[in-house]
């Protein structure tokens, strides 16, 4: 049996923006977030809320205030600390719905729940006021408002089911890069390269770090390769389509040899082992190169051979690679991973094997 708890906590309105309200526990100190700090994170939310609307499609309003609150609270830190770790934030369906005998919690309203700088540790790791402002906070609401549209949309309006977690967080680690706030994308990737041969990019379960990582990158590769891009994004989440249909269905390649889930890994391998090498500058197998978002101060966009300057100090060197030996090879991938082998003396044939059902496909890069 799953035991939950709850707690109660007392904000105060901040701000109200267009598409942002903007609450803030009475338990943060001044000193943890001042008046100008508030006002930064308010410009800030409203700026991403405006353009994810604007592309992605709308929340839902079931209190009817044309809102989404954010509250930040110190309550969201002690409950990732409560599993030994840290939660950034986090958007909740139950408050869409009534309270109720089976729904005593519910706040009756969108809402974004965000960590509060903790300096001191006092409710779990500690975070400064300086990496909340420039990592975590401004990516939450991106996040998270991701997931409200993709379930008003989904569940509410298409009267279906809601979106597969491992897309679903793709789409939202996207949308943190979207409006310009993808700075702790870096770190995940960081993960998935170390391993990528253990990683799943559509797991059955809550994806971890290393398996956003490879979500986030799987869907960057496909919106750079389609040519109505905010299309694409619209239609991932105005569908009844979920996983691997949905991107099947919201992409509508024109090229046949394009169009199919097994295609769409496979070319998005070979642009992880190729961005950034020079081996090759075809566009179809390269990531496109960062821009500067001035507004934000941030980059949109990944480089994977590279100095991210991610606020971490991660730097990428690409997927690790595995030297081949002999001609065989047999396969232990997770399902729907990729692995990366380097051959320096290829032999006249190479024998791969795997589990009869796993649907294996390979490809070789001439690098000299």
């Amino acid at each position: 049996m799953i035991h939950l708890s709850y707690t109660t906590v007392t904000g105060a309105v901040r701000c109200v923006e267009d598409h942002i309200i903007v609450y803030v526990d009475e338990d943060v100190s001044a000193d943890n977030l001042s008046d100008a700090d508030i006002e930064t994170l308010c410009s800030q939310f409203e700026y991403a809320a405006a353009i994810e609307e604007q592309t992605f499609g709308s929340p839902s309003d079931v209190n009817g205030d044309g809102h989404v609150v954010t509250l930040i609270t110190p309550a969201v830190n002690a409950l990732g600390a409560s599993g030994g770790g840290i939660i950034t934030g986090y958007f909740y369906a139950t408050d869409l719905f009534a309270s109720s005998g089976s729904n005593p919690t519910s706040n009756e309203m969108e809402i974004i729940y965000i960590l509060a700088p903790d300096p001191e540790g006092d409710y779990g790791t500690a975070i400064t006021k300086e990496f909340a402002m420039s990592n975590l906070m401004p990516a939450v609401v991106p996040h998270e408002l991701q997931h409200a549209i993709s379930y008003n949309q989904h569940v509410f309006i298409n009267d279906s089911s809601s979106e597969d977690d491992w897309l679903n967080e793709a789409l939202s680690h996207f949308a943190e890069d979207f409006v310009g706030f993808g700075q702790e994308n870096p770190s995940r990737i960081e993960v998935y390269f170390e391993e990528t041969e253990s990683v799943s990019l559509a797991p059955g379960s809550s994806p971890d770090l290393a398996e956003r990582g490879a979500e986030y990158l799987f869907i960057k590769y496909l919106y750079e390769r389609v040519s109505d891009q905010n299309a694409f994004l619209a239609s991932l989440v105005n569908t009844t389509n979920t996983g691997k249909d949905n991107i099947v269905a919201a992409f509508g390649g024109a090229d046949s040899g394009f169009d199919e889930w097994g295609e769409f890994m496979r070319r998005w391998a070979i642009a992880m082992a190729l961005t950034d090498t020079g081996i090759s500058s075809t566009a179809q197998y390269q990531f496109n190169s960062p821009v500067w978002n001035s507004t934000t101060s941030h980059w949109q966009g990944i480089c994977l051979i590279c100095d991210t300057e991610d606020g971490r100090g991660t730097i990428l060197y690409g997927p690790n690679i595995t030297e081949l030996a002999g001609s065989s090879l047999n396969l232990s991938l997770a399902g729907t991973a990729t692995a990366f082998y380097s051959i320096s003396s290829p032999p006249s044939t190479i024998s791969l094997s795997g589990n009869s059902s796993a649907g294996l496909q390979g490809a070789l890069i001439r690098t000299e």
